[in-house]
């Protein structure tokens, strides 16, 4: 048996998108408007110092990058080899904000 590394895509969204699918799980309408990735890039590292102060790390130069930088992910490989295909988005979705309890954390495994 030949084996190999693959890729594995998923589905290309914006985070707006994004977003308004995850709050559309919880019967909210999500946000109404995207703010540019510029002022994200410019806030990031205030975003840093407000996060030491309040103990996280998810507002940072790092994570804007992840957005900017370009993730396209040719999966023809996994495609062919394993015929993968990826899982709908609004069922990923739907698992991973209901894996979360009503105030925003983690649920446990039962």
């Amino acid at each position: 048996m030949n084996v190999s590394n693959c890729l594995l895509p998923g589905h290309r969204v914006t985070v707006l998108e994004l977003l308004r699918r995850a709050a559309n799980a919880r019967g909210h309408h999500g946000p109404f408007f995207a703010v540019p990735l510029w002022m994200l890039t410019f806030l990031a590292p205030i975003g840093e110092h407000v996060g030491r102060w309040v103990g996280s790390d998810m507002f940072t130069k790092a994570s804007v990058s992840a957005l900017v930088e370009n993730s396209l992910v040719d999966g023809g490989k996994a495609e062919r080899e394993l015929a993968y295909a990826p899982r709908s988005l609004n069922a990923t979705i739907e698992d991973l904000v209901h894996s979360f309890d009503p105030h925003g954390r983690p649920r446990h495994p039962a």
